[in-house]
């Protein structure tokens, strides 16, 4: 294979490999089944069963290990949720009878009118609260049947066989230190995936081990489904909709793979393209994963737009062409916030020559900040730590500046 050949390469498109293609799924698809409907869930279960038998199915070992262990934890989020619901649900008060607060009522033509609408009102809110008493009753009852998901889990007990059938661990995967120092090397490298995790406290290499397993797969074109389309696994429309794996994962793939095709989509599509008959319920309940995402996306931007009052991002360009964000950037490291988010007032070299660096890259510049501030807010590190911490930060955000997110 000669060394251009991969960058003439054109992949077949998804359609195309759908009936034929390996089929690998990420973690937040399985994870994704405690908050599904039935409908959806059991779709999925048929679905994942039918390539199960097809001998399509690959669920790489570094994804099972991240399902068991998160499980838990997306077991009681949606616990937490149910109780939040019900504990939020307001009861009424008894309805005084306005005659105690005025008493002249009597002498008045509306006063009939007025204790009969005081009845009805009555009437209603005894009601509600009844009706309230026994929904908080059920929701109770909803929170019990999930507590006991960790001693018999339906969901698990129906993937089982699934897991155990479709996983995939090959001796050719590297070791596991080896997959981390070649995780490094090609962070340095600004070489997805992986990039957008690299500064997380634990699992950051991840996405990176997932991708190893991918490339261990021979002879046949893969499909990856995930809900999850980070900047380092695909391109990106504005609005968040995906439109490709990025070259960089078609051209490894393919000279791994000696001519195969690689290609990311979300469950939803996959499905629909699969079985067009399907459901809406079940693409409905799909694309949640998918808005979900974007949200995700946008909760940077939204965060430090309320923290500190910026404008919205539609007008950051004024009409010279300049980014009014660099105008803006000194009034927010001088804004009166929280103390320990003292880098944010210039005081810190790294970051303010870092955050300087990519103001104008939008989503960039509020992502790193958010990185900043979690650093800042840690009252268990040192000041000694945090400037470490901030070191190392805006050593990153300078690898990624001229290869990768810029």
């Amino acid at each position: 294979m000669d060394k251009l050949d991969k960058h003439f390469f054109q992949p077949k498109k998804f359609k195309d490999i759908i009936d034929t293609a390996k089929i690998v799924i990420d973690t937040n698809v399985l994870l994704a089944a405690y908050q599904y409907r039935d409908i959806t869930f059991n779709e999925l279960i048929n679905t994942l069963e039918s390539l199960n038998q097809q001998e399509r199915l690959i669920i790489p070992s570094h994804v099972l290990k991240e399902f068991f262990k998160n499980r838990p934890n997306q077991i009681v989020e949606i616990i937490q949720t149910v109780q939040q619901v019900k504990d939020s649900l307001p009861s009424i008060k008894e309805i005084k009878n306005i005659e105690t607060k005025i008493p002249s009522l009597d002498y008045l033509s509306c006063n009939e009118e007025i204790q009969k609408a005081e009845s009805d009102l009555g009437n209603s809110y005894k009601k509600y609260n009844e009706n309230l008493k026994e929904y908080r009753k059920k929701l109770a009852e909803l929170i019990n049947e999930l507590k006991s998901f960790f001693n018999s889990d339906p969901i698990l007990e129906k993937y089982e066989e699934i897991f155990k059938n479709s996983y995939y661990n090959p001796d050719t995967l590297k070791d596991y230190e080896e997959m981390i120092n070649d995780f490094n090397k090609r962070v340095k490298k600004n070489i997805p995936p992986g990039l957008k995790d690299a500064q997380k406290s634990e699992n950051r290499e991840g996405d990176y081990i997932i991708w190893e397993h991918i490339l261990q797969i021979k002879n046949s074109d893969v499909i990856f489904i995930s809900a999850d389309n980070k900047p380092d696994w695909v391109y990106k429309e504005p609005n968040g909709n995906l439109i490709n794996a990025r070259r960089e994962l078609v051209e490894e793939f393919y000279e791994k793979s000696i001519g195969k095709s690689f290609c990311i989509v979300h469950p939803s599509e996959f499905l629909k393209v699969s079985k067009p008959t399907i459901n809406n319920e079940v693409i409905e309940d799909l694309n949640k994963l998918e808005e979900n995402a974007k949200e995700a996306d946008k909760a940077v931007l939204e965060y430090f737009a309320n923290k500190s009052k910026v404008i919205s991002t539609s007008l950051l360009q004024d009409e010279y062409g300049s980014s009014r964000l660099k105008r803006l950037l000194d009034v927010n490291m001088n804004n009166n916030v929280d103390s320990t988010e003292g880098y944010r007032k210039g005081t810190n070299y790294h970051m303010d020559k870092a955050l300087r660096s990519i103001v104008d890259n939008t989503h960039f510049y509020f992502e790193v900040l958010t990185k900043a501030d979690t650093i800042a807010k840690n009252r268990d590190l040192s000041n000694y730590e945090k400037d470490s911490l901030y070191k190392d930060l805006a050593h990153w955000v300078e690898m990624q500046v001229d290869e990768y997110l810029l």
